[in-house]
């Protein structure tokens, strides 16, 4: 899995994650969004946050 961040004004950067085993999704309890990810891999734990976090309607469209 590759992970690619930055903004659109600046070259994005790559994160690779080797055999991720397991991906989760978090919310912040508040506003309901999924603010947190953590990926398991065979080489260890990846956490990301997101500012703003990722809104659940989107997730149900993408379930569907």
């Amino acid at each position: 899995m590759i992970i690619e961040t930055g903004s659109s004004e600046e070259k994005p950067l790559q994160y690779q994650i080797v055999e991720p085993i397991r991906i989760v999704l978090k919310t912040d309890g508040e506003s309901g969004r999924y603010n947190h990810l953590e990926i398991l891999a065979e080489m260890g734990t990846t956490e990301i946050d997101f500012h703003p976090g990722i809104n659940p309607a989107l997730l149900e469209k993408l379930a569907a």
